[in-house]
């Protein structure tokens, strides 16, 4: 038997060999435990300005991560979207440049399900992405809740008795956009089959309608799509005051038609979509309201500015000028033409002036463009097949030679197609000269192709100076190709012309929240 002061020394070291194990370690804090002590942590008041935007960082990057590993479906926002992405996770392939806004919180794109034009419709009001802010906001509770602020109705957020900017990426939501509705493949389809774009035909918008914003109507050229303009809206948003006061509407078009002809659905998509968003005519905002069109599109947005358009027909050389005369009267904008079967000709000349507070043209070809009379470009005419409609328009106007206007009936065709349209030879063309236009701000910006001759003289490769000049507003002049709307320089002259003609509207520039 042990005796008692060995026996106590023996139960001693057992005890001090059991401490000697290591402990269980603790648990991990999790994602969301980390992001709520970053959370409390940001409803400080007095803290080092860098200290917070380390913090600000770390925050958004273990959002992110939690983002990627659960996703966002179960945030009560999440409802009416298809998809939502991290703005981080889409990768730019049209656009150069990526447009972002430091702040809190991760970017995110929501893809709508999608509401193509319907045949007859000109104008959508309903977008297919949405530009989102997510945060993992927590309550006194310290309960988690996840949400996604949109970007145009939600510029901050409060955590305590502060007030932050949210993070935003401009860019990859346009981006996804061009991705969704894929324009540039309707291109060549646009010019050579028309008719297969005519339920693509009217406008739209990256996001719905916001009323407290200008509208910024863009038009494309010939061969092109409302894509060509994506370089260009991604530069003007990264601006904000232009992204504060301005929305972006594209009007695509198939380019195979004449300008005059797509002029007609121009006009009408403008008075749907006014009618759909203000039918009452009361926000101020579309009394301010900027068109802009290249090259083709600065015609179409020119003859909408005419305030008698239908001299456009005196110098056709195709109607007997007596009975023409008497229908170069404004009456007839509200009354038919004393024959009935004349009456194609009132939509097509015989309208108000489209009410735009400002007008820019890129690269227009105001008095022609010499490349549409080359062999290439009447070859090109051929291959156009125009939509069905126009074919029998064109075979109604034919039957009334003899008993109206007509005089070269086998040159009519040539009315309806873009390429015949755009010579300096052209009814159109010849006809524009010289009308008077609704007064307006007007600027053109003009490219030039590093030429060292003097200025009347030089091009932009596919359109003369000479053609594009006008003597009304401001010019600017870029060194680059026709192409003037990808060019850098020809943003900066925009958004200065822009956030000068929206200083009215603001009292000061528009800038991001700071915490106070």
């Amino acid at each position: 038997m042990l005796c008692r002061p060995l026996l106590c020394l023996l139960i001693l070291l057992l005890a001090s060999c059991g401490s000697l194990r290591p402990a269980a370690p603790a648990a991990a804090p999790t994602l969301t435990e980390l992001l709520r002590a970053d959370w409390q942590q940001l409803a400080q008041r007095h803290m080092a300005d860098d200290r917070r935007q380390e913090l600000i960082a770390r925050y958004n990057g273990r959002l992110l991560q939690l983002l990627r590993e659960e996703g966002a479906a179960h945030a009560p926002e999440a409802a009416p979207y298809e998809e939502l992405y991290p703005a981080a996770d889409v990768e730019l392939q049209r656009l150069s440049e990526r447009v972002c806004s430091p702040g809190l919180g991760v970017p995110m794109v929501g893809v709508l399900p999608a509401e193509p034009l319907r045949e007859g419709e000109l104008a959508r009001t309903q977008g297919m992405v949405r530009q989102l802010t997510a945060v993992l906001s927590f309550d006194a509770a310290g309960s988690p809740r996840l949400r996604l602020l949109p970007r145009r109705e939600q510029g901050d957020i409060r955590i305590g008795p502060l007030r932050y900017g949210l993070a935003s990426d401009d860019s990859a939501p346009m981006e996804l956009y061009w991705s969704l509705t894929h324009p540039a493949k309707d291109r060549l389809l646009g010019l050579l089959r028309p008719q297969n774009m005519r339920v693509a035909t009217g406008l739209s918008s990256m996001e719905g309608y916001d009323a407290r914003k200008i509208p910024l109507i863009l038009t494309h050229g010939l061969a092109s799509s409302a894509e060509t303009f994506a370089e260009l809206v991604n530069r003007l948003q990264a601006d904000p005051v232009v992204r504060e006061h301005y929305q972006c509407w594209f009007f695509n078009y198939p380019t195979g038609v004449s300008w005059v002809e797509t002029a007609v659905s121009y006009r009408r998509a403008l008075a749907e979509l006014r009618h759909k968003v203000d039918p009452k005519h009361r926000n101020p905002r579309w009394n301010k309201m900027v068109l802009l069109g290249h090259s083709m599109g600065g015609l179409i947005t020119q003859y909408s500015q005419c305030e008698q358009p239908w001299l456009l027909l005196r110098n056709s050389g195709s109607f007997n000028p007596q009975r023409l005369e008497p229908l170069m009267n404004a009456r007839y904008i509200d009354r038919p033409l004393p024959k009935a079967a004349a009456e194609p000709f009132r939509t097509r000349f015989y309208f108000r002036p489209v009410a735009a507070g400002m007008v820019i043209y890129l690269a227009t070809p105001h008095r022609g463009a010499p490349l549409a009379t080359y062999r290439l470009s009447e070859l090109l005419t051929r291959l156009v097949q125009l939509p069905q409609n126009l074919v029998e328009e064109a075979l109604r106007l034919l039957t009334l030679q003899d008993g109206m206007l007509l005089m070269e009936p086998q040159r009519l065709t040539d009315w309806f197609t873009s390429v015949s349209q755009l010579s300096p030879e052209s009814y159109s063309i010849r006809g524009l000269q010289g009308l008077a236009l609704r007064r307006a701000p007007t600027h053109s910006v003009i490219g030039n192709r590093g030429s060292d001759a003097p200025l009347p003289e030089t091009s932009d490769g596919i359109v003369p100076y000479w053609s594009s000049h006008l003597p009304i507003g401001s010019e600017s002049i870029v060194p680059c190709g026709h192409s003037v709307q990808d060019d850098p320089a020809t943003a900066r002259i925009l958004t200065d012309i822009l956030r000068r003609y929206a200083a009215p509207t603001s009292a000061a520039p528009a800038g991001r929240a700071r915490p106070r």
